[in-house]
């Protein structure tokens, strides 16, 4: 470009530095517009994250007070709670026995277990007769397990 206006006259040369000042204007004029457009595209984003990271605060600070409140509504619930363990204690209590005691019915079953030797060795020694059939019908469920009579 430089040697293209050394070539001209003083005139055209002051012509031709016109039009190209003239369009480097131009060029700035447009890349102004464009730098501008992005700083406010730009701004407008940063302020619409600085929006939903304080909504996102907000948001987290209620999540974590509604599971406060429901953590503390699950406790009062367990703690008011009726188990069944609960239940058996008070009614043992009120029995009077022992939460560690054997239960009547868990001594008979034990009893009755270690009476099947009695039984059958009462069993093996009475004569036959009405005795023996009536004692064999009183402990049919010892001495006839598989309901084979």
């Amino acid at each position: 470009m430089a040697s293209e206006i050394n070539s001209l006259t003083p005139e055209a040369q002051v012509e031709k530095l016109a039009s190209s000042l003239a369009t480097i204007q131009a060029e700035k004029s447009e890349l102004q517009k464009t730098f501008e457009a992005l700083a406010a595209e730009k701004m407008a984003v940063s302020d619409e994250a600085t929006k939903l990271k304080a909504e996102m605060e907000t948001f987290k600070i209620q999540a974590e007070t509604e599971k406060a409140e429901l953590t503390k509504l699950l406790a009062d619930a367990q703690a008011s709670q009726v188990t069944a363990s609960k239940e058996a204690a008070k009614v043992i209590s009120n029995l009077g026995m022992k939460p560690v005691e054997i239960s009547p019915a868990d001594k008979s079953a034990t009893d009755e277990a270690l009476d099947a030797k009695a039984v059958w060795s009462g069993f093996l020694k009475m004569k036959a007769g009405a005795e023996k059939q009536a004692f064999f019908r009183k402990h049919k469920a010892i001495l006839d397990p598989l309901n084979l009579s």
